[in-house]
This record gives structure tokens, sequence and C-alpha cells, in this order.
């Protein structure tokens, strides 16, 4: 089956209902399981889903212990736990316990709980194409000994090529690692933008937010930070970017070159930081001139930005619980008094 797998686990019928609702006609096979038992079975029967999404609260096997199960199981599934405010500690704790990837809010946020997805998705297809490729490149260094002088430089060049893309898989899967846990936006754009230092050779790394439309004229993250670049020179390529939500690839004039202590002109990237269809914010990277960014760079930094976005997502509804918690205590207040 080509469709990813995904297995909803839940004891309330109607949790499962609109979980399903949700991704009706998106490119998933959708199980449903009114516990974890029932999930169990299923998967002894040979589910082997991508993802599991449990609930925390359940009778007879909590969300925790039915995920360490599932965990023996199916090691490879990503799994998730959907909880509530009270049940935050709980979930926590079960992270170690079960193996979680990512605990969710309820009640959830339906783009954000399908960016979830989307994202735990491709965090599985990456392991899968990393191992793939490490049996490749194993396969390939036999290879080389194998073949005549003259296949010899087109199998170092191949060679090359996968080890710089296990490079960029274990890149992400760090960043993955790092943004299990919520952090400020500018320390997570630090660390993904560490990552995309060591795979692309870049002069300048630059993040800036996007609010109301329009992009920041200061970035939230820049390195290094006292390089001779002033942010409003970009104001219109990042006007561009926010505008047609496309990346641009562009040479800049001579006198940002001069300032920048560049000769001739120099080449920027700029690649939006999108979630849905909300763009949250810019990636900008300078380079000289003669050091131009090739097609399989841009698409790096285009996958960066999907797990920038995350970050950026998770460090705003950080930002925004204590507003909800504040507003949860009230409500309880009121309805004690």
């Amino acid at each position: 089956m080509s469709n990813s797998i995904i297995l909803f686990v839940d004891d309330e019928k109607s949790i499962l209902k609109s979980l399903n609702r949700l991704f009706l006609g998106e490119d998933y096979d959708i199980h449903l399981a009114e516990g974890g038992i029932q999930a169990l079975e299923m998967i002894d029967q040979g589910l082997c889903p991508k993802v599991i999404v449990s609930d925390q609260r359940m009778p007879l096997m909590g969300g925790a212990e039915f995920l360490a199960k599932a965990r023996e199981k199916v090691p490879e599934s990503i799994r998730m736990v959907l909880t509530g405010y009270a049940d935050i500690n709980a979930a926590m704790a079960a992270v170690n316990q079960g193996g979680i990837y990512r605990y969710l809010m309820k009640p959830w946020n339906d783009e954000d709980l399908k960016l979830s997805i989307q994202d735990a998705i491709q965090r599985y297809d990456l392991v899968q194409e990393n191992k793939k490729l490490s049996l490749e490149l194993n396969e390939k260094n036999i290879l080389l000994n194998k073949v005549n002088e003259d296949l010899e430089q087109k199998v170092r060049e191949r060679t090359m090529e996968l080890e710089q893309k296990v490079r960029e898989l274990e890149g992400r899967d760090r960043i993955q690692q790092f943004l299990m846990t919520i952090h400020p936006i500018g320390e997570a754009m630090g660390e993904i933008a560490g990552v995309l230092n060591q795979l692309i050779t870049v002069k300048w790394i630059a993040v800036f937010l996007v609010e109301s439309g329009a992009a920041s004229t200061t970035p939230i993250y820049q390195h290094p930070g006292d390089f001779a670049i002033d942010p409003a020179d970009l104001s219109g390529p990042l006007s561009t970017v926010v505008t047609s939500g496309q990346a641009i690839n562009l040479k800049m004039d001579n006198l940002l070159a001069e300032r920048s202590g560049s000769p001739g002109k120099i080449n920027l990237a700029l690649s939006p930081i999108t979630s849905t269809e909300e763009i949250l914010g810019v990636l900008v990277i300078l380079r000289s001139e003669e050091n131009e960014f090739s097609p399989a760079e841009l698409r790096t930094l285009k996958g960066f930005c999907i797990q920038a976005a995350i970050a950026i997502k998770d460090s705003r509804m950080e930002t925004t619980l204590p507003e909800l918690e504040s507003s949860l205590d009230d409500i309880l207040n009121e309805f004690n008094s």
C-alpha cells in the first residue's frame, strides 16, 4: 500500500471520528482503535503504521503503557501522545518509557496537528532512506575495488553525493532530537543554522520573522552577528519572498558587495519558512559570487525550512501557554465560586 499508514488510538469514539474527518482527502491510510489492547491486536495482525497517535488517559491501558508495548512490536513507528493540560507532567514522564516523539495538546489545532503528522511521516521516511543510502554507500565502496580505472572517478563522485545526503539526513535527525523540547526562537534558529553551516558553505546566514504579512527589518538570528550587511538592503528580496511564497536566488549589486568585503557581486538565497499556507519567516544565506547555489543545495534549504517552521510554531505555543493556563484558572475559579 503506497499511502502512509496512521493509527489513532482513543477510547472516545467522538475523538476518533473527529480525527478521521480531519484527514479525509489526505493521502493517508487511517486506522482507528478504541484502546491500547485493540491497537496492539491490530499490530499483531500485521498493521505496520508509520505514525501512532494515542490518547494519554485511557481505561485498562494508558497511553504511555500502550506506546511502550507498541515500541517493542513496531520500533520504527513514530509515536505521539495526545494529552490535556492536566496530563502534561504524565505525558512528559512517559517520553522515555514509550519513546514518544512528541506530545500534542488537547484540544488540538487542526493545522498544527496536520503539520505534526506530516513532520512525523517525513522523519519516518528519512530514517528509512538513511538506512537505504547507508547500505548503498557500503555497496559503492565495495564496487570501487572492482571497477576499472575509467569508472573510478564517476563512482567517487556518486559516493560523495551519497555521503552528503547521509550527512544531511543526520543533520535533520539532530534537529528533530533538538526540537523534542521547546526552545526560544533565536536558540532554535541557531541550532538549525549551525547544522546548515556544516552542509553548505556560507558567509552569512540569517532568519527574519514575518508578522502581519511583512518581514521584520531585524533578523531574529544572524551569524556572524557583526557582518557588514545592512538588513535594510534586503527589504526588496524579503518582500518578494513573502508576497510570492517562493524561494529566490539572486546576485546583489556592487554596493552591498563592497560593504560585505566580497569582490564583485554576491549570491543570495532566500527561502520562505512556511506552515501550511502561512509564511512564518524567511531564511537568508549569503555567499561569494563564484560560489553559486546548486539545485541540490536549494532543495536542502527548503527541507530545513520545514523544521524551522516547527521550531517557530513550538516557541510561539510556549509563549501563549501561561496566558492559556491563566484563562483556565479564571474559568475554574468562576465555576467554583
